[in-house]
């Protein structure tokens, strides 16, 4: 509210009142406070109900009447911003002179809100043109420009400016510097900016033309030939094309080694050749050509010159390709190996550590398991990584007989962290009920009016875009959970929880965990319920699984979509929609109807049940499909499942769906929280 609070307004404030003064032409002398009538309706709400008899003036009346009508409810306007809301309503229905309008809007837009701006200026725009003020539509068609996100709508934008002023020499170079693709000449300074365009607009071959003739330039550098290299096999790897990936991949080699015999830089090639062979190597298992992928793995660690990071690396790969064929000694060995090299990154040295006490696990030495946990666990800086640790160290004792000094374990994890992933198996270990977590009915959302009477207003108004443009420019600075949690009213109240994950989830995890139960509600929302309960009652699935899945896949945004064209809340893709509305004659026509939420959760409920078939309703690995692909999983199942549903999540060799598996379990328990009335166990039958 810095800013917008007069003098006035200030003072009293300060003595408890919540009255917000209009800006008047006349100036006045306040009344003294004790005169103050402590019935009068507040001053925002005056603002929302005139605001309001705008909005229903707009629908009744028309031409002059409502232009007059809308001026005579605005007038005295109110102080900025909602001085800005009424304008916009008298610009849209109201005639002005061109003098008049210019001079208002260029007073008011540096004292416009950022969150406010972009549809201050949209406003601004629009009137400017029906007054065909050509150079304020420039001038504000710029300013969008540079406060837009999204680079289609700013080259939409670029656009209707060149319609403007075709010569504009800004201007045009303003298109090229967003999309460097336009540029009619290509040369050595701009050659690459083209190629990256044409690639992220998804034109691959014309992206690979350019880069193409970049790697054979002379003038070019060999930086430059090496990331032109890069995204030449980005591209195959983005369109899914895994032989012409693995090709390039090898093709960069040769070209790596050739410029080693010429190039003054032969420090800079090294490393890119190192790391590109341990690349291919890699590229080579992921295609499950394992006795390759040894091959040159094996070759590349013969080698005297290898970095310390490649070759622990490589060390590294070798140990997983050896657990995969459930050689787990010679899997230690190599990561024994790999954990003696020095002067390696922290992630990687956190992977080796992990993996040696994993393969003294898989290789039934629980004692030494148990130990090495113990030991390690007390080392690590990651949070996540400190719980996982302690869980296999309590699995290690269970193993070994120990039974209290494994419940212990699993009573001190529950404790500590009983609403993530590894608190939640914990409590299972225990064989002890979840406990459910009645909703905090204490936070109103009124409570609003006195803390930040714009955002109540806004929220009264029905402006939802504006709502979570405020409550980002509120929230960018926050750190602390006692900052966020008088916040919680804001985003509850608009029903934004992706922007309240995403605040709260960015906070050191340390500091977060011992307050999820505070925030839980509103960590596990229960949106759409209607929708929901429908699907979950048409295809005999709980709901808890449904919203569990759907908070890990949109956080319940209604208009998402991925870069793998996934829309709505459960993240379906038109192909599977067109595949599932003709079995199961779900009303779909094109990608825009995913954005309903009832055919979204029909659609994403259907597919979960022909998966939860396939696997027997087993829900790891329905689960785990959601995610990644049908064939994947069961090859997974075949080679690394033993019974134990927890030891083969740890053995889900994609990162992110053994993360999505773990996740969306954690999920499925804190929901049954949210949703039962009484204590409940763990449903074992699932697994």
């Amino acid at each position: 509210m810095k800013g917008y609070i007069p003098l006035f307004s200030l003072l009293f404030t300060l003595i408890g009142c919540s009255h917000i003064p209009f800006w008047d032409k006349t100036p006045r002398k306040p009344a003294p406070l004790e005169k103050l009538n402590p019935i009068k309706k507040s001053s925002i709400e005056e603002v929302i109900t005139r605001y309001k008899n705008i909005e229903s003036i707009e629908k009744k009346l028309t031409g002059v009447a409502r232009c007059n009508k809308i001026k005579e409810v605005s007038r005295p306007l109110p102080q900025v911003p909602y001085k800005q809301y009424f304008l916009m309503k008298e610009w849209k229905w109201c005639g002005q002179s061109k003098e008049s309008f210019e001079k208002e809007y260029n007073a008011l837009l540096p004292l416009t809100p950022n969150w406010l701006k972009k549809d201050f200026l949209n406003k601004g725009l629009e009137k400017a043109s029906s007054l065909n003020l050509k150079s304020l539509e420039v001038l504000l068609l710029k300013k969008l420009i540079k406060i837009s996100r999204h680079k289609r709508e700013k080259l939409s934008l670029v656009d209707k400016a060149l319609e403007i002023e075709p010569e504009n020499k800004k201007i045009i170079s303003l298109r090229l510097a967003i999309a460097p693709r336009f540029n009619k000449k290509i040369t050595n300074l701009n050659a690459y900016k083209v190629g990256r365009d044409f690639e992220k607009e998804r034109q691959f071959k014309k992206a690979r033309e350019i880069y193409k003739k970049i790697v054979k330039a002379k003038n070019s550098s060999i930086e430059m030939k090496i990331k032109a290299w890069e995204r030449i096999k980005a591209s195959y790897k983005n369109q899914r094309n895994e032989k012409k990936y693995i090709l390039k991949i090898k093709e960069m080699s040769r070209f790596l080694k050739r410029k080693l015999k010429s190039s003054p830089n032969k420090a800079l090639i090294e490393k890119e050749w190192w790391k590109n062979e341990i690349r291919y190597a890699r590229a080579i298992w992921t295609i499950h050509d394992r006795k390759k992928a040894i091959k040159i793995l094996k070759g590349l660690l013969r080698q005297k010159n290898i970095p310390s990071n490649q070759r622990s690396y490589a060390l590294f790969l070798l140990s997983g390709i050896e657990v995969e064929k459930k050689n787990y000694k010679s899997s230690l060995n190599y990561l024994l190996k790999a954990d003696r090299v020095k002067k390696i990154k922290k992630d990687l040295k956190n992977k080796i550590t992990w993996s040696i006490g994993w393969n003294y696990f898989l290789l039934n030495e629980f004692e030494k398991s148990a130990a090495y946990f113990k030991k390690e666990k007390e080392k690590v800086d990651n949070y996540y990584l400190k719980l996982k640790f302690a869980f296999w160290e309590s699995i290690s004792y269970e193993k070994t007989g120990q039974i209290k000094r494994a419940e212990k374990e699993w009573a001190n994890l529950y404790e500590e962290a009983p609403f993530t992933y590894y608190g939640v198996i914990s409590q299972l270990k225990l064989n002890k009920p979840f406990l459910p977590i009645f909703k905090d009915q204490k936070k109103s959302f009124d409570e609003i009016k006195n803390i930040d009477p714009v955002f109540y207003f806004i929220k009264k108004t029905n402006n939802g875009r504006h709502a979570k443009a405020y409550l980002k420019n509120k929230t960018r600075n926050i750190k602390s959970i006692e900052e966020l949690k008088k916040l919680i009213p804001f985003f509850n109240s608009i029903g934004w929880h992706q922007g309240l994950f995403h605040k709260f989830y960015s906070i050191n995890p340390k500091t977060r965990t011992p307050h999820t139960e505070e925030f839980f509600h509103n960590l596990f929302p229960t949106p759409f319920e209607d929708s929901i309960n429908k699907a979950s009652k048409k295809y005999n699935i709980e709901r808890e699984i449904i919203y569990s899945i759907t908070r890990q896949e949109s956080a319940f945004e209604l208009f998402s979509r991925s870069h793998a064209e996934a829309y709505g809340p459960m993240q379906i893709t038109p192909e599977n929609a067109k595949r599932l509305s003709k079995r199961y004659k779900i009303p779909y026509g094109q990608a825009k109807d995913l954005y309903n939420p009832q055919i979204n959760f029909d659609l994403g409920s259907a597919l979960l049940k022909g998966l939860q078939k396939k696997f027997n309703q087993q829900f790891i690995f329905y689960i785990a499909a959601y995610n990644a692909n049908n064939a994947s999983v069961r090859r997974w199942a075949e080679e690394r499942y033993d019974g134990d549903a927890f030891k083969f999540i740890e053995l889900i060799p994609y990162n992110e769906t053994k993360n999505y598996v773990m996740l969306v379990l954690r999920n499925y328990i804190n929901y049954k929280r949210v949703t039962n009335k009484k204590p409940f166990y763990f449903p074992r039958d699932i697994l």
